[in-house]
């Protein structure tokens, strides 16, 4: 598991870094790239509309793409590694059928590209979009490394992990300016954790911290959603990769996803609905103040979050008012914003508020921290109070070296008050446990 995750950590910091270098570049150099002179139905090959260095040419729109540059036409991909490492003076070749059924070729003369009204200027507009899109996606990645790295095994770690690395690709550039191998990995990526990030707020309400009532009455419902989720997926990629590698797709297969999109649509909004509800049924159950506590932040910052983004980035654009149209950036900023506050809730119920205590690691040298894990030391008294007890005494007359304690750390019982010093094998067998104690609330 370890080198899965070790896997799972060079692909993140990989992705991230060429995101990171991609939005420096198109924000300071866009003038040493070129543009897209034309943009096409990735699906029918088919101009949707053209820059001015297309048009005098003798392109029109509505004719369908055949060669690029005297090599038949293959795809999305083929003009990634054309265009994107492509300058301003460099030449396209391209032949192309016209609507009336007539071939044609032209060769087009690329420009420079021209930022987008509203989009950062200079350096100093480049870093303020870099923090909030660049470094917070990135605190919530090294966070979801972390607990994972603590605990490999744990599959709530991992779920953990998926939805802290979801911001990654919310604010990502997606392929960006890859091509080749680049563009293979990087869309993979991309496109795999838009899939599952959605996906995993099921299970990790159902089981976080406990296992929720719900799933034990009605244990098929989460298949219900995550099955054909699966499924839509699965049509997804075969679109994506027919777009990028095999010159488009059917028309047969561009309807069959354009139902399976609404469906993958409705079934993640059922998953942010019934997350929200499960953890609200635990906010209602919980037995203790502390508790209600943790789940009452867990659920006000992950629903504001999760709010923020169907309401500005999927609701106002289907209702015509795009956040990242001209005049309206400031709403998709503050919609960033406050989506972030989702992945970082979860990051401080799981760190500080410890809903999971992965915070300390094995120590070989004895801490004296007298008043931790107050609760846990009580617990484990019903099962070893008079082994401890002695030991206790031992350790508070100076007999014996002191041993290495839980998480390096000594805990102190209810009716004595007095740090108590665990040894070694009543460690290993608490160390295994830590994760499971630290995921109860």
């Amino acid at each position: 598991m370890r080198l899965l995750l070790a896997l799972v950590v060079l692909a993140g910091f990989t992705y991230w870094a060429a995101d990171t270098y991609d939005r420096f570049e198109t924000g300071l150099h866009l003038d040493q790239h070129s543009r897209d002179p034309i943009k096409m139905d990735p699906d029918t090959r088919k101009i949707t509309s053209l820059e001015p260095e297309a048009e005098h040419p003798g392109l029109v729109q509505g004719a369908t793409i055949e060669s690029l540059n005297g090599a038949p036409y293959t795809g999305q991909a083929q003009w990634a590694a054309i265009n994107n490492p492509g300058k301003p003076g460099d030449l396209l070749f391209v032949g192309f059928q016209r609507p009336d059924g007539s071939k044609g070729s032209a060769l087009i003369t690329l420009v420079a590209g021209e930022p987008q009204p509203g989009s950062p200027q200079g350096l100093g507009q480049i870093w303020q979009q870099f923090v909030l899109f660049g470094l917070s996606p990135l605190l919530c990645m090294l966070i979801g490394y972390w607990v994972v790295f603590a605990k490999p095994t744990e599959p709530k770690a991992w779920l953990l992990l998926m939805l802290l690395i979801f911001p990654e690709v919310v604010f990502g550039l997606g392929t960006g300016l890859a091509a080749g191998g680049w563009l293979v990995f990087r869309g993979i990526y991309w496109y795999s954790l838009q899939i599952l990030g959605p996906l995993a707020l099921l299970p990790f309400a159902i089981y976080f911290p406990e296992r929720s009532r719900i799933d034990i009455h009605l244990p098929w419902l989460k298949w219900a959603i995550i099955g054909p989720a699966l499924v839509c997926a699965f049509v997804d990629f075969r679109q994506v990769y027919g777009q990028f590698y095999l010159a488009g797709n059917s028309l047969r297969l561009v309807h069959i996803v354009h139902w399976t999109d609404r469906i993958e649509d409705a079934l993640n909004l059922m998953c942010v609905v019934l997350y929200l509800l499960i953890i609200f049924d635990k906010l209602r159950s919980a037995s203790t103040k502390d508790a209600r506590r943790r789940l009452r932040v867990l659920l006000a910052g992950t629903g504001t979050g999760l709010g923020a983004l169907l309401v500005v980035f999927v609701l106002l654009p289907n209702l015509g008012y795009s956040p990242r149209a001209h005049g309206h950036l400031w709403l998709a900023y503050a919609g960033a914003v406050l989506f972030m506050l989702a992945p970082l809730t979860l990051a401080y119920v799981v760190l500080v508020q410890r809903a999971m205590d992965l915070s300390n690691s094995r120590s070989p040298r004895h801490q004296v921290c007298p008043g931790q894990g107050h609760s846990m030391g009580r617990a484990a008294s019903t099962h070893c109070s008079s082994f401890l007890s002695s030991t206790a005494a031992s350790a508070h007359s100076g007999a014996g070296p002191a041993r290495s304690t839980l998480a390096g750390s000594c805990l102190s019982f209810s009716d004595r008050d007095v740090p108590l010093c665990i040894p070694q094998k009543v460690d290993e067998l608490a160390r295994q446990k830590i994760f499971s104690r630290g995921l109860r609330l």
